[in-house]
């Protein structure tokens, strides 16, 4: 009954695909709370959550797992609790660290869901590293910004990272466009997962919020 209403958008078959995957989010705040909840919600296998801060005032316009009575807890904790309301069956790990202290392995993608350049750059060396795919995104006041990007491809240096820099720049948040960016990246993640889509070697989606626009 779970999955009941996935039927007809995502087959029982895949669902036992999506359990078998295991993913790293790094950042549990604004894009990673939401991306942590859809990937909750879909049921994935294993799922691995780094985040070194704790919920300030500043949090509650739009970061999903902020609350009133959760100010000052880390986020790590209280996306781990979060995450077991919704769907036990989740094995999640939340490291509350810097996530250049820790050791990753093993994962089928990762999720930068950082606002700070100098870690998305971090991940983009642990992406070509590990060899593994790189899911990124920025937001700043309207628009934001989703890069998928290969090992390989060249298109986080080429085309991302000017853009993402400029948008975190702008120093606000809203709680539509960091929505708007995890759903983008849980959609084309799954597409990959599920090989509805040939593999993305690079592909930066760009959207406008007040105009309306991708």
């Amino acid at each position: 009954m779970r999955y009941s209403k996935d039927i007809g958008a995502i087959s029982m078959q895949e669902h036992e695909i999506i359990r078998n995957k295991k993913i790293l989010v790094a950042g549990c705040g604004s894009v990673g709370g939401f991306v942590i909840e859809g990937f909750a919600r879909l049921g994935v296998g294993r799922m691995m959550a780094v985040d070194n801060e704790a919920f300030v005032m500043s949090n509650l316009n739009r970061q999903p797992f902020s609350t009133e009575k959760n100010i000052g807890k880390e986020k790590v904790y209280v996306a781990r609790e979060r995450v077991k309301e919704i769907n036990s069956d989740v094995l999640f790990s939340g490291i509350n660290d810097d996530i250049r202290s820790v050791k990753i392995e093993g994962v089928d993608l990762i999720f930068d869901c950082s606002s700070n350049m100098d870690t998305k750059l971090f991940l983009r060396e642990l992406s070509k590293e590990t060899r593994t795919p790189l899911v990124s995104a920025s937001i700043g006041g309207w628009k934001g910004v989703v890069c998928i990007c290969s090992p390989e491809c060249d298109v986080f240096e080429r085309e991302y990272s000017a853009y993402a820099k400029e948008l975190l720049e702008k120093g606000s948040m809203t709680y539509f466009t960091a929505s708007h960016a995890a759903s983008i990246m849980i959609a084309r993640a799954l597409q990959m997962m599920l090989g509805r889509v040939e593999r993305i070697e690079g592909e930066v989606i760009k959207f406008d919020m007040e105009n309306f626009k991708l």
